[in-house]
C-alpha cells in the first residue's frame, strides 16, 4: 500500500484498521490452538499455513518444523503422494468444490510412522471467488466397529 499521498487523517485510519485486523488475528489464533482437535490450514500450493498444538502432538512435530513446509512432501506417504498432491492443487486451480469433504487417508509423522487419519475439510475461499487453501480437522481414524485401526 502506498502511503505516501495520505493525509495524517487517513493514515490514523488505516492504522487503526491494521490494528483492529491483527486484533481479529490473535483472537482467531488463540481459538486455532485451543481446539480440542487437530487443525491444519494449507495455502493454495499445500505449503502449511498454520497448524495447531493438537495436530503437532499427534505427528511428533513441533509447530516450526512444519509451518511453510509442504504438507504433501512432508507428510504424505510416498505411496500416494504424487497423486494426492496433483489431486489437491487441480481442484484448487480448477475449481471451488471439494469432492469429498470427508476421506480417511495416512498420513507419516516425525519418526516415519504412518498414522491412518480421518479428514474433515472445507475449501478457503477468496474474494476474488478463488480457492485459497483449505482448513481441515483431522481425528484418528475409527474403523467400522469404532476401534482406531
Amino acid at each position: 500500500m502506498d502511503i505516501s499521498g495520505m493525509t495524517n487523517s487517513e493514515l490514523a485510519h488505516e492504522v487503526e484498521r491494521l490494528r483492529s485486523q491483527e486484533g481479529k488475528y490473535k483472537k482467531y489464533q488463540h481459538y486455532f490452538q485451543a481446539a480440542g482437535t487437530a487443525l491444519v490450514m494449507l495455502n493454495e500450493e499445500g505449503d502449511v499455513d498454520a497448524i495447531n498444538r493438537k495436530a503437532c502432538q499427534l505427528l511428533g512435530y513441533q509447530e516450526d518444523e512444519l509451518l511453510g513446509k509442504n504438507w504433501f512432501h512432508t507428510c504424505v506417504p510416498e505411496s500416494s503422494r504424487e497423486w494426492r498432491l496433483t489431486n489437491y492443487i487441480q481442484r484448487n486451480a480448477v475449481t471451488n468444490v471439494l469432492s469429498d469433504p470427508h476421506y480417511v487417508g495416512n498420513v507419516l509423522t516425525k519418526s516415519g510412522s504412518e498414522l491412518t487419519l480421518s479428514f474433515y475439510t472445507i475449501l478457503l475461499v477468496g474474494e476474488d471467488g478463488k480457492t485459497k487453501g483449505i482448513i481441515t480437522s483431522v481425528i484418528e481414524y475409527q474403523g467400522p466397529d469404532g476401534t482406531e485401526e
